[in-house]
Formats: C-alpha cells, sequence, structure tokens
C-alpha cells in the first residue's frame, strides 16, 4: 500500500498538472498562439484602451469594505471590460464626504499580477496620464487593487470572467478588504 502511494504521488508529480489556475502564472490571452515568424512576434502586447468617457453616477456599482480611506468607491459598471490582450479597463470613482469626485482609469493583469493607470478625471472631464504597469503591493489602494483583483476580476478557481460577470461580482461581493492578508 505504502509503495502505491509513492507510485501515484510520484506519477501526479510527474504529470505536470499545475497546483494552482493557469491564469495564476501567465493569463492565457497574453500570450497567443506561436504561428511561426520569430520569438518576438509571440511576446504579449497590449491592445490600444478604449476611449472613456466621465462616468455617469447611475453606471456606479459601490465597492464595500473599503477599509482606511474617507472616501466612497464605485466601479463605473458600463465601462468595464476585458481586452482581447486579457487587460481588465475600469474606471476607478472615489467620492469625498463633501461630494467631490476623483476618477481613474486603469486596466489589471490577470497573470502579471499587475495594474496600471491610463488617465484619472474630476470635473467632468477626463485627462491622459499613463503609467507603466505596477505589481500589486501593499497600502490601503493596494488593498481595494487586491480587492478587486482577488474576487472581482481575477478569482482563483474559476475562469476569467467576463464583463457581465465582473459587474454581477461587484454589485453581490461580501467580502471586504480587511477580509485579505498581506502578502
Amino acid at each position: 500500500m505504502k509503495r502505491r502511494s509513492i507510485l501515484l504521488l510520484l506519477f501526479f508529480a510527474a504529470s505536470g498538472l499545475p497546483a494552482r489556475p493557469a491564469h495564476a502564472d501567465v493569463d492565457e490571452n497574453e500570450i497567443p498562439e506561436w504561428s511561426g515568424g520569430t520569438p518576438e512576434s509571440r511576446a504579449w502586447r497590449e491592445s490600444a484602451p478604449p476611449p472613456v468617457a466621465y462616468p455617469k453616477s447611475r453606471d456606479l456599482i459601490p465597492v464595500t469594505g473599503v477599509a482606511g480611506l474617507q472616501s466612497r468607491v464605485f466601479v463605473d459598471g458600463r465601462q468595464l471590460s476585458r481586452g482581447p490582450d486579457g487587460v481588465v479597463r475600469y474606471l476607478l470613482v472615489f467620492r469625498s464626504p463633501s461630494g467631490a469626485e476623483s476618477v481613474f482609469h486603469e486596466g489589471m493583469r490577470c497573470g502579471a499580477r499587475q495594474w496600471r493607470r491610463y488617465a484619472y478625471g474630476s470635473h467632468g472631464r477626463m485627462h491622459d496620464s499613463p503609467t507603466d504597469w505596477r505589481p500589486l503591493s501593499r497600502g490601503h489602494l493596494a488593498r481595494l487593487h487586491r480587492l478587486l483583483y482577488e474576487t472581482v476580476f481575477c478569482p482563483e478557481g474559476v475562469n476569467l470572467p467576463d464583463a457581465a460577470e465582473m459587474r454581477s461580482r461587484l454589485r453581490s461581493e461580501a467580502a471586504t478588504v480587511n477580509d485579505l492578508t498581506d502578502e
């Protein structure tokens, strides 16, 4: 019996089956099928982000449980998308207790665990302000990004959700940032 258990263990170890979901390391959309050409043609390339409009209040979905932030946080459900490059693009809206708003058009890569900003907005206007890709890290905003990553945009153990599923997850999400542990 002991020998059989060891053989089964060795078989599964040698089979190469991943211990984590495939998207935990690489988005399936990030490495397209190689159809010849140079290795550079196989590298992931980001699609141009679609133009966005300043969000309308009726399209905002609240993000609950954001500890450490004095502002209320929303995601624009109408402009939430997953592009052909696998990047989730969204607008975050921060609304202060006095009603002032700050808007950020951002993108998140599930496989790479990275995010970036494309633009910011206030007073009804959006302004380009692109950044490089950054790793998810620590801090109040990083905890917000991790909440969105882990529970809405890139949940482990399921296929990467489309925009409709992400909107549904935002509307029904019971998890809060306080439930996340710092890595």
